[in-house]
């Protein structure tokens, strides 16, 4: 559900309800053929993520006969109705957008490595305890739509495993490392609580975002403060946009100075007056690598060092080669 997108309450909880009726029935069939080994995938959600395919999933558990599975199939089977008395062209709206979502996890290299896969090695060495790195580099100049949707379901993905953990009383033996570049292309309803219950379970998330604006456009302006209020510690730079600038103002709070008043007559008096620590065009007005800090250790403004060059470098795929070469060949 991470990569739905939707600005709608009740059209999300919908499309939230039909994924969960579709992933009950999935289950309800694999207890009743004893297949309960073999992991549902994104595919296989897909292809009944339409009006069809949900009549047939309802009829398909309607004919489950095990007397130990009674309860839940009638439970799955009113969910069904439910969410088929809804009308066709209503139903054919939510199911399209979602089912698009889905399609884009099904096909192509990303249908090879997340939508069709059998298994997650990534999730299980979670699990296990085992040290893992794993680097996800979804080109958003490429692919937008695709590229976020992949990062919103990764992350989604990771805390899943989180919530396990967190329910289970047990904690990260090493804190599990999340460091996410352009926060506000993947960000989701739910994100916050990661942020808030996350470092419970040892984890340690760092994200990077370039405008307020930006999170509020995908969250809205409640998930986005709930979100920076979950946030411990908060390093500013420079930003662009002045009402950006005016909201990292407020996180120094205000402070009481004397301000000099000058009479008609020629004297000079003072008041005290409470005004903003920072104020915003401090934050507009930062140099390079020029900061503020803000975490449990206080407040402060200081400047990065100079960055060595890279020990080890990268090589990526030179693309513009690879396609040049073929339409050459």
């Amino acid at each position: 559900m991470a990569g739905v997108p939707s600005d709608d309450d009740f059209f999300y909880n919908v499309a939230k309800e039909t994924t969960t009726a579709i992933v009950q029935a999935i289950v309800l069939k694999r207890k009743a053929t004893r297949k309960t080994n073999i992991r549902i995938n994104m595919e296989e959600i897909a292809s009944y993520a339409y009006y069809d395919g949900l009549k047939e999933l309802k009829d398909s558990i309607g004919n489950i006969s095990h007397k130990d599975l009674a309860d839940e199939v009638n439970k799955a089977s009113k969910l069904f109705e439910q969410i088929l008395s809804s009308p066709q062209e209503y139903f054919s709206k939510v199911s399209t957008t979602l089912r698009s979502s889905l399609n884009i996890m099904t096909n192509g290299n990303i249908g090879k490595v997340l939508g069709s896969a059998s298994e997650n090695n990534f999730v299980e060495r979670l699990e296990d305890g085992r040290g893992i790195i794993l680097v996800v580099q979804t080109g958003t100049m490429l692919a937008r739509e695709t590229a976020n949707i992949v990062g919103k379901e990764v992350i989604s993905m990771i805390q899943s495993v989180v919530g396990r953990y967190y329910l289970s009383g047990k904690t990260f033996k090493t804190p599990l490392c999340l460091y996410i570049d352009e926060l506000s292309n993947v960000v989701y309803r739910g994100i916050q609580d990661l942020y808030n219950k996350g470092r419970s379970a040892g984890v340690w998330i760092m994200g990077m975002t370039q405008s307020i604006a930006d999170m509020i456009a995908v969250i809205g302006e409640d998930g986005a403060e709930q979100l920076l209020d979950n946030t411990n510690t908060k390093i500013i730079m420079r930003v662009q946009d002045l009402a950006s600038a005016e909201k990292f103002a407020q996180l120094g709070g205000t402070v009481r100075k004397n301000s000099p008043i000058m009479s008609s007559a020629g004297g000079v008096t003072s008041r005290e007056i409470e005004e903003f620590a920072i104020l915003p065009h401090d934050v507009l007005r930062l140099d390079k690598r020029e900061f503020y800090y803000f975490g449990f250790e206080g407040q402060f403004f200081g400047k990065t060092n100079a960055v060595k060059p890279a020990s080890i470098n990268i090589q990526f795929p030179n693309i513009l080669q690879n396609k040049k070469t073929e339409a050459t060949s």
